[in-house]
């Protein structure tokens, strides 16, 4: 009689696992009636990376929701479709409604390992940072993997552009694949680690190495175009605009080259390494540094036309809004800066040091901390958090 109320006990506990690990990995998203029009769909919005938001929110904010996850938050973010996704270092992807924080599913891998990820449409590109597979498509209609590889480690974000996936790895590699098939199309090596997520702009992709080097390659066939060292490891992410692109260096130097040539245009000097990528626009380019200052320059010329000194090191890329800037820092504190003039106009102390770039879609800005705690703020009045 023990051994049969054990084995029962036993038999109803793996099935009580079972159904919860089922429930806890569906990530299955309805589709869109298509009256969202605005996105956030990768890392950066845009192929070029420019961190800029077509939509303007103009401080001040107000705290709409915030949803506590179980683990830290990734460095990035991403939205579309009226949905939020979030993604933890316990290597869960979690899905909100953006306008109420509502949680509409979670995917978890069968170890806790970090993973990003990208969206077009009702697929969900997801790149891990470790273990293998490392690199999968997601079907959000039927909650199913259309095809999976191993890419190899990769420690930056995913690029969508032109029916192509391309992923920069710690194997040294750069990648290209099909969208639909996985087909591997082509293999870039450097000669060094890999941490800057790859840029496209004018049939180039463009990234920095370990090695201090700048790099373009052509996106049809992965072959090198160009290169340009710098004076030490170039792990920040680029951002191109117009002609040009901008990227920093642990030299703590922002660049600016020719796309098509190489040609360094201008070198700005910050006092402190640069380690994320930067916001740019047609006039600006405005990133942080492990100084405690956020720059703007001159996006032709590279003059400083302001800094902003925030109360510890800033931990995320700028994002653009108009007239507004946001930022976060390691001071816990969410910030929003004119862009004309640098001079503060609102913050909101977070619980938690803020390493998640700030993003805008549907009408709502998303920021993350390292609390566990995801923000959606909207336009409105809010409280002095003094």
């Amino acid at each position: 009689m023990n051994k049969r109320m054990h084995f029962c006990c036993t038999l109803l506990l793996c099935v009580l696992l079972i159904l919860t690990f089922s429930h806890c990995s569906k990530l299955r998203v309805p589709a869109s009636d298509g009256n969202i029009t605005t996105h956030w769909p990768q890392y950066g919005r845009d192929a070029q990376r420019t961190h800029v938001s077509p939509e303007i929110i103009s401080p001040p904010l107000s705290l709409i929701w915030e949803y506590k996850t179980n683990a830290g938050i990734g460095q990035s973010i991403i939205a579309g479709d009226g949905v939020l996704y979030v993604t933890t270092k316990d290597g869960v992807i979690i899905a909100l409604d953006d306008s109420t924080g509502d949680k509409i599913g979670q995917r978890k891998r069968r170890v806790n390992r970090e993973s990003t990820c990208a969206l077009d449409q009702h697929h969900l590109i997801i790149a891990r940072r470790y273990d293998s597979p490392t690199l999968l498509l997601h079907n959000l209609t039927n909650n199913k993997i259309i095809w999976e590889d191993n890419a190899g480690y990769i420690a930056s974000e995913p690029l969508l552009v032109r029916g192509r996936v391309i992923v920069t790895t710690l194997w040294n590699e750069t990648v290209a694949y099909d969208f639909l098939s996985g087909e591997r199309i082509w293999t870039f090596r450097a000669d060094d680690k890999i941490y800057s997520s790859p840029v496209y702009a004018k049939g180039l992709i463009f990234f920095g190495c370990s090695d201090g080097k700048v790099r373009a390659i052509d996106e049809k066939y992965g072959k090198l175009h160009w290169q340009y060292l710098t004076n030490a490891a170039v792990l920040a992410s680029g951002a191109a605009n117009k002609n040009t692109l901008f990227i920093g260096s642990t030299d703590n130097t922002m660049y600016a080259f020719s796309l098509e040539s190489g040609f360094l245009n201008w070198a700005f000097p910050a006092k402190g390494k640069i380690l994320h990528a930067p916001a740019v626009d047609n006039k600006h380019v405005i990133f942080g540094s492990n100084d405690h200052f956020l720059y703007c320059v001159d996006a032709n010329s590279g003059t400083e036309q302001w800094r902003f000194e925030a109360g510890s090191i800033i931990s995320t890329s700028p994002l653009i809004s108009g007239n507004v800037v946001y930022f976060g820092s390691l001071d816990r504190y969410l910030y929003a800066v004119d862009i004309r003039s640098g001079e503060e106009v609102w913050k909101f102390k977070a619980k938690g040091r803020v390493r998640t770039d700030p993003i805008i879609s549907n009408g709502i800005l998303f920021v993350a901390s390292e609390d566990k705690y995801v923000y959606a703020f909207q336009h409105g009045t809010i409280e002095s958090d003094e």
